[in-house]
């Protein structure tokens, strides 16, 4: 299942931001034809998205094309890392603008397989200075009343998603789970995890492991998390025939009440390998505000405020 924009505005509803959310997914195009891995002609107002690394086979017969606004690129298959190591690309899309993953054919391809991040996230006064969006009247005054615009000609704004990992989450434990199992035709669940410490904390999947299987299996993970997606109808679900058991999706999925993984194929798979990791965090005062899970007046107007400039 590609990442849609319907997934896009869940996050935006929903979502714990900034999350990194994952894709993987083949294609088989035929010589001369362009498969769609994502195709988003217009990202959610007030969102931020960054294409993050192409994960992807290395073959001379097919070029990588993506998208981010008007920023188009092509890159030949023929000399990117193998599969299971990044091609390294971070494609910025400001709101309502396209971003777009696609595979060229230059020969036949059967089963090819592509994975990719997408990091989402509302914009900060600070991420508005930096990429030319306009400010409402009252970002105009926070963005007054704080500095942002000084702060981000000097070069320290706007924080970047990997900082926010590094600098605000804390983690509280980390786990890696290995599974073998039998995987029939009607699937089964694989786990539902929870915060250890209710209202007190939250959990987080960084990364999914799957035995490689043949796109004619259509062997698959579906993840959930608190409202967003079902079994019937996840909010993502991740191809096994794009990925091996060797290789670590990296993601990063908030959950503040639930986490909820099921294994499906269409062909019985017997002893089955997964592997995932998801890690428990601290849930602060800054994630609360950033989160918009708690009215703003049972929190300091400045730390609020801050919040929405990018500052914290």
């Amino acid at each position: 299942m590609p990442i849609t924009r319907a997934m896009l505005a869940e996050v935006k509803d929903h979502g714990y931001m900034p999350e990194l959310i994952p894709s993987a997914e083949f294609c088989s195009p035929l010589a001369t034809n362009m498969s769609m891995i994502m195709d988003i002609p217009k990202t959610p107002a007030g969102m931020l998205t960054t294409i993050h690394d192409v994960y992807a086979d290395r073959n001379d017969d097919a070029d990588l094309r993506l998208k981010a606004n008007v920023h188009e690129v092509s890159c030949r298959a023929a000399a990117i890392p193998d599969w299971t190591a990044p091609t390294h690309f971070d494609l910025m899309a400001t709101d309502e603008k396209p971003i777009r993953v696609a595979v060229y054919a230059r020969a036949n391809l059967a089963d090819y397989p592509v994975c990719h991040g997408v990091y989402a996230w509302m914009a900060t006064i600070a991420d508005k200075l930096a990429m030319k969006m306009p400010l409402t009247e009252v970002e105009k005054a926070l963005d007054e009343k704080y500095g942002i615009t000084g702060t981000f000609q000097r070069g320290t704004l706007p924080i970047k998603p990997a900082r926010y990992y590094l600098y605000e989450y804390m983690p509280i434990f980390r786990e890696t789970k290995v599974l073998r199992e039998t995987v029939p035709v009607a699937g089964i669940e694989l786990d539902r995890i929870s915060p250890c410490w209710t209202g007190e904390s939250f959990v987080a999947l960084e990364s999914v492991s799957m035995e490689h299987s043949a796109g004619a299996n259509n062997t698959r993970m579906a993840i959930c998390r608190d409202e967003d997606g079902s079994r019937d109808s996840p909010f993502i679900e991740l191809s096994a025939t794009a990925l091996t058991i060797d290789f670590d999706l990296p993601m990063f999925i908030p959950a503040l009440r639930e986490l909820r993984m099921y294994a499906e194929t269409d062909v019985q798979k017997d002893n089955y390998e997964l592997r995932y990791t998801y890690c428990h965090y601290h849930l602060t005062n800054i994630l609360r505000a950033r989160w918009n899970i708690v009215p703003r007046e049972s929190l300091p107007d400045e730390l609020w405020d801050k919040v929405r400039c990018g500052v914290v």
